[in-house]
């Protein structure tokens, strides 16, 4: 199974998934040895807002990037499934 066909049983299910695709990243795009890698804090902060929408997380993220690395735009960087 693929994991956007996981995604999908999830939401037939009945529960909360979100799924995002990074356009142009390989494997392991999120890997945090990068501390100039945007979607390493992209994922972070996609994360995070989902915690807190769904109660598990009490405060908004945290998540501060280095100054000067890319912020990710929705379909211009990245798809969303949700």
């Amino acid at each position: 199974m693929s994991i956007r066909g996981f995604h999908d049983d999830l939401k037939k299910a009945g529960n909360q998934s979100e799924f995002y695709v990074g356009k142009g990243a390989g494997h392991g795009f999120c890997n945090g040895r990068n501390d100039r890698n945007p979607f390493f804090y992209w994922s972070l902060e996609l994360e995070d807002i989902f915690l807190v929408k769904h109660g598990i997380l009490t405060e908004n993220s945290l998540v501060l990037a280095p100054e000067g690395v890319k912020v990710l735009k929705r379909d211009v960087d990245y798809l969303a499934y949700d």
